[in-house]
């Protein structure tokens, strides 16, 4: 909840200030992974175990990037 409240108080800072002219560019992406080397076994109750490899996923991200906050 503090970090909602700081993330907020710094967002209103930035964007009411005299001088902000900032380009707002929406960006998103997926990265998909395979392969790599294994690095351990789960071992499951009914004594099946499955391995668990480095690299190998999907990652979805998205955001903003802000070209420009402070004219010069």
């Amino acid at each position: 909840m503090m970090f909602k409240i700081i993330s907020l108080s710094v967002l209103i800072s930035l964007f009411s200030s005299t001088s902000l002219s900032a380009e707002i560019h929406p960006l998103a992406g997926a990265n998909l992974t395979f392969g790599g080397d294994a690095l351990a076994y789960v071992v499951f109750t009914d004594g099946s175990r499955s391995e668990l490899e480095a690299g190998r996923g999907l990652t979805v991200f998205g955001g903003a990037s802000f070209d420009d906050l402070w004219s010069k």
